[in-house]
C-alpha cells in the first residue's frame, strides 16, 4: 500500500492539504511544502522534509520517466540534502530516501507505484495551475513526463489489478457484486485515478465506486 499526500506549509509550520489552497502570493515554484510518501507503514518522506514542493514534484516527474526508460532515476531535493533514487527490482521499485547518513527503503510493485505517484501527481499539477496559470509549460512538461509511458507499453486497464493493492482490489470486487456487473476499463481507470496513493479506509473507497458509478 502506497500513500502520497503533498501538503502546503504556513507561516507559523502548520501543514494544510494542497488541494485546500486557495491562493499563493509567491512565485509557484517557491511555495514550501512537503511530498508525504508511506508504502506499507514505513514513512520515507515525512513532513520534517519539507522543502519547495512545486520543484520537487517536477524532479519526481522527471525520475518516473528515467525509471520506465532506464529502470533506474535519481534526484535531490531542491533545497535540502535529501536524494531520491527509484530502481526496477523485477516487477517492483525499490524507492530509497537518503537523509544525511539516514537511509529508509521500500518496495512496492512498479504498477502501483506508477498508478499512485500518476494519479496524485497529476492532481497537484492540475491544482498548480489553478494556482499559477503562468506556469502552464512548465507544468505541461511535468505532467507529460509523469504520465508518459514508453511506446509498447500495454494500455493500463490491461493490468489494473496490478495497480492497486489487495485490500483496493477487494473493494472493487465488493461493490462490483453491489451493483451485479463488472466495472468497464474507463471506469475502472477513472476510479483507480480517484483512489490510487490515497489514504483511506475499505468502506470508504467501495463508497466512493458506488457513488461515482451511480453519479
Amino acid at each position: 500500500m502506497i500513500i502520497i499526500e503533498t501538503c502546503k506549509r504556513l507561516e507559523g509550520g502548520q501543514f494544510i492539504p494542497f488541494g485546500d489552497v486557495a491562493e499563493v502570493q509567491e512565485d509557484i515554484d517557491l511555495v514550501e511544502g512537503v511530498l508525504e510518501v508511506e508504502i506499507d507503514g514505513i514513512s520515507l518522506i515525512k513532513k520534517s522534509e519539507w522543502d519547495y514542493v512545486f520543484p520537487l514534484w517536477c524532479y519526481l516527474s522527471d525520475a518516473v520517466k528515467g525509471l520506465r526508460g532506464t529502470g533506474f532515476a535519481a534526484f535531490q531535493f531542491p533545497d535540502q540534502p535529501i536524494e531520491v533514487s527509484l530502481r526496477r527490482i523485477g516487477q517492483d521499485v525499490e524507492l530509497c530516501v537518503q537523509v544525511g547518513k539516514s537511509e529508509s527503503k521500500a518496495i512496492v510493485a512498479e504498477l502501483e507505484f506508477l498508478a499512485a505517484v500518476r494519479a496524485r501527481g497529476d492532481e497537484f499539477f492540475r491544482q498548480s495551475l489553478r494556482l499559477s496559470p503562468g506556469s502552464r509549460s512548465v507544468i505541461d512538461v511535468s505532467r507529460r513526463h509523469l504520465l508518459q509511458d514508453p511506446p509498447g507499453s500495454p494500455p493500463e486497464w490491461k493490468n489494473w489489478r496490478e495497480q492497486l493493492d489487495p485490500r483496493q482490489v477487494n473493494a472493487f470486487s465488493m461493490a462490483e457484486r453491489s451493483i451485479g456487473r463488472k466495472l468497464t476499463p474507463p471506469e475502472i481507470q477513472g476510479l483507480i485515478y480517484k483512489i490510487a496513493g490515497r489514504r483511506m479506509a475499505f468502506h470508504d473507497i467501495v463508497g466512493l465506486i458506488l457513488q461515482s458509478i451511480s453519479g
